[in-house]
């Protein structure tokens, strides 16, 4: 009896050890990376715009912060996406993860204006902004 039950528990850790060896196999790619995580790549897109004032004079070197939606991740908190505007107020930030984004433009000298904007694959998401002087 002795010697079935030992059988039987040495062919149990057999199968499941064999069982553990090919989930790890098939679920991994040749780098070692799960099969989830390699797949293609999500689509980019763009966010273009202009930064101006209540006059549409251009606001230069305007801080814009692109954010992923807030879930109550903390990571959250920080900005995915960063650029200035150049002299004429414009930016453009190329290869943006196509999805949805909170926007933040200005800084403590302008006060900061919030919009949100989606971003498709292969798109181009326009976005102008008005920002108040502060004097």
């Amino acid at each position: 009896m002795r010697s079935h039950r030992s059988s039987c528990c040495a062919a149990l850790v057999l199968a499941l050890l064999c069982l553990s060896i090919n989930v790890l196999v098939v679920g991994c790619d040749k780098q070692g990376s799960s099969s989830a995580q390699a797949g293609k790549p999500g689509g980019t897109g763009k966010v273009s715009g202009k930064i101006t004032d209540s006059s549409g004079a251009a606001f230069a070197d305007a801080p814009l912060k692109l954010y992923a939606p807030f879930n109550g991740n903390p990571e959250d908190a920080n900005p995915k996406y960063t650029t200035k505007t150049d002299k004429s107020g414009a930016y453009s930030l190329d290869g943006v993860a196509s999805g949805s984004y909170r926007v933040v433009v200005g800084d403590s000298k302008t006060g900061l204006t919030r919009r949100s904007v989606s971003v498709s694959d292969g798109g181009e998401a326009k976005l102008d902004v008005t920002l108040t002087r502060k004097k």
